[in-house]
């Protein structure tokens, strides 16, 4: 009951009811009790350590975060838009490379149809023509002595084109027929021999052959 004196230990609850620590106090402070309780006033938490009371959880404010999510969304969208568009014209511009370059490759090599890359395809057809590229050493040797063992004949131009990888050269022939005797020989060592034009010079016969290596 209120008459009823109250011992009171610790400072804490000593200095909120405004007494001495250790000792008895009378009614008074009995009522201060009374009035921190109906206000629901903590004077001492008696759940320490492991046994504390849990602080309840307080959620952050999202609202503040609202308008630079949203402008992150936008930029992020706008992003991908041009993205897009760039992956769309890069495709556009490969499409007519594709085109332009199969156009090419048609031109230079006809009838050879559609290739799934034409400039691989180049470069194999290079790659090809210099491991059989014209030695012209050797060619020059099996042309002079062609047109030493076909009487009447004689050289009187050469040209070797380094670009295609054969020679051109003129023939005087001491008659018609001469020009294939000299092809025949020149194929006989090893060479391809094509024959051009073929006239008459003066009282000469005048004739072209192109030679080139063998694949």
């Amino acid at each position: 009951s209120a008459s009823q004196p109250l011992d009171v230990h610790g400072t804490l609850l000593a200095g909120r009811l405004g007494v001495d620590a250790i000792g008895e106090v009378d009614a008074e402070p009995l009522g201060t009790l009374k009035s921190f309780a109906e206000a629901d006033l903590q004077l001492i938490d008696l759940r320490q350590g492991a046994f504390a009371a849990r602080q309840s959880l307080t959620m952050p404010d999202f609202g503040k975060w609202r308008r630079p999510a949203i402008a992150a969304s936008v930029a992020f969208a706008f992003w991908i838009g041009l993205l897009s568009l760039e992956t769309r014209s890069l495709n556009v511009a490969s499409g007519v490379l594709q085109a332009e370059a199969q156009s090419r490759f048609a031109a230079a090599f006809p009838g050879e149809g559609r290739v799934s890359n034409p400039a691989s395809e180049v470069q194999a057809r290079l790659a090809s023509d210099v491991e059989n590229a014209l030695d012209f050493e050797t060619a020059a040797a099996s042309l002079y002595g062609a047109i030493v063992a076909t009487e009447g004949a004689s050289l009187r131009s050469l040209r070797y084109d380094e670009e295609f990888g054969q020679i051109r050269v003129t023939v005087d022939y001491g008659a018609y027929g001469d020009d294939i005797r000299l092809a025949e020989r020149l194929s006989a060592s090893g060479l391809i021999a094509e024959l051009g034009d073929t006239r008459n010079a003066g009282n000469r016969i005048t004739g072209e052959i192109t030679l080139r290596a063998r694949s």
